[in-house]
């Protein structure tokens, strides 16, 4: 789960950063549920980390408005939306 501090401490006992954290929630009210992080060699990168996040459904189970934007947005940059 997204709450889960090992999620950070496998990338920083591999020797990385965590440069970027995004974590996702898939209802609203809910905690996030999963995450994602985006790392690269602590020598490399400078202290700190950006973060973010995305609710996925609203209170009435519809999908967010920004959960349609990313979503058209990885489509567009997979090529998978030419493919329809």
């Amino acid at each position: 789960a997204a709450q889960d501090a090992r999620t950070e401490d496998a990338a920083k006992a591999a020797g990385l950063a965590v440069v970027e954290r995004y974590d996702y929630t898939f209802k609203e009210g809910r905690e996030p549920h999963i995450c994602t992080l985006v790392c690269a060699r602590s020598e490399d990168v400078a202290a700190g980390t950006a973060r973010g996040s995305m609710l996925v459904r609203g209170g009435d189970g519809s999908f967010t408005k920004a959960h349609t934007e990313f979503k058209e947005y990885m489509l567009e940059v997979s090529g998978a939306a030419l493919a329809r």
